[in-house]
């Protein structure tokens, strides 16, 4: 099957732990919203069924330009060392993802490529495929 890539213009934000309050937990609006947004974007991308099988993903997080970056350092994409963690943006978009319809269970990604950079505009770029077991001869 061919692999699927598509780029979407929306800056991901972490898929945080759940908030208490009292004796409730309850998740943060923040992150539904943003979770809702990003829901919006991919699903016109998503396949006819969910794929199955071991799956390939690769996830690239691009973020504007800190405003204190000089305009000469501006030039294509640098990466990113600052908040927010890599491991939480890659929860948000595997469960939405997996909501949408994609794969079925965000277990089945067997490989991650991840990068979070800097560049002129946010964007997600998505490429996700199955991986074919390689025959021995």
């Amino acid at each position: 099957m061919k692999p699927i890539a598509f780029t979407v213009p929306f800056q991901v934000k972490p898929k945080q732990s759940t908030r208490f309050g009292g004796k409730r937990s309850f998740p943060d609006a923040k992150v539904k919203r943003n979770a809702q947004g990003l829901t919006a974007l991919i699903a016109e991308h998503r396949p006819p069924k969910p794929l199955e099988g071991p799956l390939s993903l690769s996830l690239v997080f691009i973020y504007p330009w800190r405003k204190a970056e000089p305009k000469k350092n501006r030039v294509g994409m640098k990466p990113k060392d600052t908040t927010p963690d890599l491991d939480n943006l890659t929860k948000q978009v595997c469960d939405v993802m997996q909501s949408v319809g994609f794969y079925v269970n965000d277990s089945q990604i067997a490989r991650k490529k991840l990068e979070k950079n800097w560049g002129d505009a946010p964007a997600l770029h998505v490429e996700l495929s199955v991986i074919t077991p390689q025959r021995k001869d």
